[in-house]
């Protein structure tokens, strides 16, 4: 099977003498994401509103989730590569419980090539009330069970505009998934 598919199947009883049941079904189910061996990898959001393929708004969070947009009225205006593309939004302003995290997690990437190091980039905009929210970078090694918290925590040096973050990752050894994390303090858009 192919991963990341999504496949329909049915069932029929065999029940002796030459005879059988009908056919019951469909039902479906989806092939879990193989974890990404070429790089560089770029996921620019361009999906229509949806969350890309193998991407997760993390159901097991206190927090929301994250939408896909071309922009935001009380946020960025316009993604800030070609002002038209879709983003990821995280919208904080509604919630009512301090330190509540939304997880947007990556597809698990293998890191396993030797002698590599590796790169996290990424665009943020932080709203100009957004300085006591932070961005964390977070990563596992075991598929997402449990977490490196804070490889990188975002410093808020820049509000109200587009910028890069660059991570430099120590050569690991592993696959990893990343997990892009705000914890709620109150303060709205990211």
């Amino acid at each position: 099977l192919t991963a990341a598919t999504t496949y329909d199947w049915y069932v029929q009883a065999d029940c002796g003498g030459g005879s059988s049941s009908t056919w019951t079904g469909p039902s479906t189910f989806t092939t879990p994401c193989a974890a990404v061996t070429t790089f560089p990898v770029t996921e620019d959001f361009e999906n229509g509103g949806t969350i890309p393929a193998c991407w997760t708004n993390d159901p097991g969070d206190a927090g929301g989730e994250w939408d896909f947009v071309t922009s935001d009225a009380n946020g960025p205006p316009a993604d800030h590569t070609t002002g038209s593309g879709y983003f990821a939004l995280l919208d904080d302003y509604g919630i009512t419980t301090s330190n509540s995290p939304f997880n947007l997690i990556t597809p698990t990437y293998d890191f396993s090539a030797a002698g590599i190091s590796y790169q996290i980039r990424y665009w943020a905009w932080i709203g100009p009330d957004g300085a006591t929210n932070p961005i964390h970078i977070d990563v596992s090694s075991d598929g997402g069970t449990t977490w490196t918290n804070d490889v990188f925590v975002h410093d808020h040096s820049t509000t109200g505009s587009w910028f890069e973050n660059i991570i430099n990752l120590s050569a690991r050894s592993e696959e990893r998934r990343v997990g892009k994390e705000c914890r709620s303090r109150w303060s709205p858009y990211h």
